[in-house]
């Protein structure tokens, strides 16, 4: 397995436990399956989806969601170590659970249990889609908006070309 080689001494007791930790798993679980599914023989799914069981796709997040309750460094580690192996995999663990970021952002209780959880512990990809005529999927182009009126409707202006 290749080796990120970083100063232990800078790190915490429970940071180079945790370090330890996923250094072992990329060498059992995802190193042996990389070709594999670099090859396209395998999903990346079949990859991410028990780093999600146990609780490293959503690291950041809380137990009861699917998480670890970990810190940004220790989410840090973890993406550095998995970019290591394959650029895919924690591209592709991030923006799955991207969209979990957003429903907690905009306060959507009802949703957490439903869809972050789900998100979070890799039973369900999350996706975030956007395109709009002359734009593709440039956000810096997109020219919908949202309008509020004093009633509190919102209008939504939008252009879709399907």
């Amino acid at each position: 397995m290749k080796k990120i080689v970083i100063d232990l001494e800078l790190l915490s007791e429970k940071d180079i436990e945790f370090k330890k930790e996923i250094d072992e798993l990329i060498a059992s679980d995802v190193a042996p399956k990389t070709q594999d599914m670099e090859d396209g023989k395998i999903s990346v799914w079949d990859v991410l989806e028990p780093l999600g069981k146990k609780g490293l796709l959503g690291l950041m997040y809380p137990k009861e969601l699917g998480g670890r309750g970990g810190s940004y460094f220790q989410e840090m580690l973890l993406s550095e170590a998995l970019s290591y192996e394959s650029l895919v995999y924690d591209m592709v663990r991030g923006s799955s659970v991207y969209p979990a970021g957003l429903i907690r952002a905009f306060r959507k209780e009802e949703a957490l249990g439903k869809y972050v959880k789900p998100i979070i512990t890799g039973e369900k990809k999350g996706c975030f889609c956007f395109t709009e005529p002359d734009a593709g999927s440039d956000l810096s182009r997109m020219k919908t908006f949202i309008e509020r009126t004093k009633m509190v409707i919102l209008y939504l202006t939008v252009k879709k070309d399907l």
